[in-house]
């Protein structure tokens, strides 16, 4: 009866009479066929190996299996469970697995520590692998693929290089050359040399690697090599047609593809060929996505957001279709920072073109103006060099980068508001009413300061929250002056945390829209409450009713609104809309408290 059934079933007869290489060699083999399998099936079907291999009390196929698991929680990013079983094996059951098979599983780990931008992790587990495959007499050339991605990675080139160019040589020097590991020795060799400049030498050794192997992958390193040299177009689009011919007749790895979509991408985009960038990028977001690899998803989006960028395309039809694919939060950030990017941008042209209004007559209120406008702009821009540099202070911790995304998100106010709000403050100067410019300067400046200290922090205090709702609430009325505001919070929840500049865009939506062509004064309420284990937020303002509003705002799109529903699903939270037919709005934020 077939082992590989046996496993499968529990029927194995006579188990223990059977060799225990036999037995390793079965049970890999089912394994093996059990990874590639979708993620439930595939799960089952290796706990069940780990099952039978338990009740047999057999150390070495219960060792097996649990790295098996490993690497196929590792594959489908199950961080928990693949933490879980690690701890199993590195505390009872490493010294059971054969000396290969604990090679491989140093090289599982690490690859899944690189792919989760754990590099240090990574780099100690990849020459612990190196070490065991010397220590059993084979070619550890998984090992070293990963050992020279890390040593690129931190940009130290000449030691990746001089690495290499050692394995290469104990390859060579081994009495049956495998020719394979040659091949790709070589090929990565070409890489090293290409990130180094000498672009010759990439070639060269492009062409050596074909001499061993004619793989798929050395035509694309060729491929690179020539765009690099800036080799002419006709050579290039030649070497094209025999890379997409090859694509038709060779089975490609699935990282020998990627790595020709990146190359070709950048290049269509290098040359402005727009369509064709897209396409590559497309199919580079569709293979990372079924591998669930997170490092290149992120790079393809770049790609992507590169092209959309120079056609001057809305960043948000990128963002939502990442968003659509319900992946990972950590791959969005730098996409993100882009955005924030951007939108910095045409904020500053908005505030320039606004400059430009004033009048000739006004000289002395507009040097007050320009004073701090500039400053609001120094301000913005000094947040997001800081936001940036703690990124980078930060050991690229993907979580803290998730945070730094929220931040630089929460960070946008519509400059025509500031820029409303200081021509209100500027005509009190102008009448002579110092009082009230005071008032509201003082004003306009600690909301400044809060926005400025609440952007940090991913959860403020509603105390905190509060008070800059206040304040943006009495700018607000200086400059429309038909409503009046009032804030309630039960006294027993001010130090409860809740997500920063979550409301903001509710009581901008009702002073916009609601309170717009009213004939009768406007009255917002802002309601915290707690219900059980949860935080009520309720915002009602008697303003002209959604319907109205729709009809006079049909045109408006707010891009603010989506994003506060888009964070209210990641925080768990749910807003319900009590609103009735033309008699204000009445919406309500139900969050969990946080512990």
């Amino acid at each position: 009866m077939s082992i590989n059934v046996g496993f499968s079933q529990f029927n194995i007869k006579n188990y223990h009479d059977l060799s225990d290489e036999y037995k390793d060699k079965s049970l890999i083999d089912s394994n093996k066929k059990y990874i590639r399998l979708p993620y439930n099936e595939g799960e089952l079907k290796i706990k069940n190996t780990l099952d039978f291999s338990s009740q047999q009390k057999d150390s070495s196929a219960i060792a097996i299996s649990l790295k098996h698991l490993c690497q196929f929680y590792g594959i489908h990013r199950k961080t928990d469970s693949l933490i879980k079983y690690k701890q199993i094996i590195d505390k009872t059951y490493f010294q059971y697995l054969p000396c290969r098979q604990q090679y491989f599983y140093r090289c599982n780990i690490s690859y899944y520590y690189y792919n989760s931008s754990k590099f240090d992790k990574s780099m100690k587990l990849t020459k612990e692998a190196i070490e065991l495959a010397d220590k059993c007499k084979f070619s550890p050339s998984d090992a070293y693929q990963i050992l020279i991605g890390l040593y690129r990675l931190s940009g130290d080139i000449q030691t990746a290089k001089n690495t290499l160019l050692k394995h290469s040589q104990e390859l060579l020097n081994q009495e049956i050359v495998d020719s394979v590991d040659v091949h790709y020795a070589y090929n990565n060799l070409s890489i090293l040399y290409a990130d180094l400049g000498q672009l010759d030498s990439a070639i060269f050794f492009v062409n050596e690697s074909l001499n061993y192997k004619e793989g798929f992958d050395s035509y694309v390193f060729l491929l690179d090599a020539y765009i690099k040299t800036n080799k002419s177009r006709f050579k290039i689009d030649s070497l094209f047609s025999v890379i997409n011919e090859k694509a038709k007749t060779t089975i490609a790895r699935p990282i020998e593809l990627l790595n020709y979509y990146f190359i070709s991408s950048e290049y269509y985009i290098s040359i402005k060929d727009s369509i064709k960038a897209k396409r590559y990028a497309n199919k580079a977001i569709n293979l990372s996505v079924e591998r669930n690899e997170n490092f290149n998803i992120y790079k393809a989006y770049l790609l992507l957001i590169k092209v959309e960028m120079n056609e001057n395309f809305n960043l948000v039809d990128s963002l939502t279709k990442y968003q659509q694919l319900n992946l990972s939060k950590e791959a969005a950030t730098e996409i993100r920072e882009l955005k924030v990017k951007y939108d910095l941008q045409e904020k500053e042209k908005s505030i320039s073109i606004l400059n430009t209004k004033v009048k000739e007559g006004e000289i002395q209120a507009l040097k007050i103006r320009s004073y701090i406008i500039y400053g609001i702009i120094a301000v913005v821009l000094g947040l997001f060099l800081f936001l940036f540099l703690l990124k980078k202070r930060r050991e690229k911790t993907l979580k803290r980068i998730e945070d730094l995304r929220n931040k630089a998100l929460k960070a946008q106010m519509n400059p025509h508001f500031f820029f409303n709000v200081l021509n209100s403050i500027n005509n009190f100067i102008v009448k002579n009413d110092k009082e009230k410019a005071q008032k509201f300067l003082t004003s306009f400046s600690k909301l400044m300061r809060l926005t400025l200290e609440n952007s940090q922090e991913e959860y403020i205090t509603i105390e905190q929250e509060k008070n800059f709702l206040e304040h943006y609430l009495l700018l607000e009325q200086l400059r429309t002056k038909n409503f009046d505001f009032k804030i309630e919070v039960e006294s027993h929840i001010n130090e409860t945390l809740i997500p920063s500049f979550l409301i903001q865009p509710l009581v901008e939506n009702s002073i916009i829209h609601g309170f717009r062509n009213i004939n009768y004064r406007g009255e917002l309420t802002i309601n915290f409450t707690k219900q059980h284990n949860k935080i009520k937020i309720l915002v009602k303002d008697n303003g002209v009713g959604k319907d109205q509003s729709v009809v006079v705002n049909k045109t408006h799109k707010s891009f603010a609104t989506k994003i506060l529903k888009d964070r209210i699903k990641i925080y768990q939270g749910k807003v319900i809309d009590n609103s009735l037919p033309n008699k204000g709005t009445s919406i309500a934020i139900i969050l969990p408290i946080k512990e």
